[in-house]
């Protein structure tokens, strides 16, 4: 039911401050509520085991010439090297993240920048997904095609 979702989105937005804010240094982990602990945990440990090292943090961007706007939760580098953005999520992974992360690559205008989703989990762990699916950009492009068309001719 709807209070569920609710419930999820509002969790989801918490776990998004405690880890934006762990990020600028400003987190008071003690004040933590419950719920959005092990979430948190399991962010702590993605950092960690992959040496992720974050450069932006829910930074705002837009572009003008493609006309929206959006805020990618992680930018960043691996131990390894390699330049991401990454998505966190407290769901599991759907199909649509992939439009919703290329979207973010398309604000960014890297196109080395690796796509992932980082799916945390109540239980502390957390699961880190490659974003590959190639026609997710042309899905993304599409659905602001229909709907700056729809705004055009209301």
């Amino acid at each position: 039911g709807s209070f569920f979702s609710q419930y999820a989105a509002t969790r989801g937005s918490y776990v998004h401050l405690a880890i934006h804010y762990f990020n600028q240094s400003q987190l008071d982990e003690a004040s933590l509520d419950p719920v959005v602990m092990p979430y948190f945990l399991a962010y702590k440990k993605f950092l960690v085991e992959t040496g992720f090292a974050v450069q932006e943090s829910e930074k705002r961007l837009h572009s003008e010439e493609l006309g929206f706007a959006g805020t990618p939760d992680l930018i960043g580098k691996f131990s390894d090297g390699r330049h991401a953005v990454i998505d966190a999520k407290t769901s599991v992974y759907y199909p649509w993240h992939e439009a919703q992360v290329s979207a973010y690559k398309l604000l960014i205008g890297d196109v080395g920048l690796s796509k992932f989703g980082l799916y945390l989990t109540k239980d502390g762990n957390y699961k880190l997904v490659e974003m590959r699916l190639r026609e997710a950009k042309d899905v993304f492009l599409a659905a602001l095609k229909i709907v700056s068309f729809k705004e055009a001719h209301q």
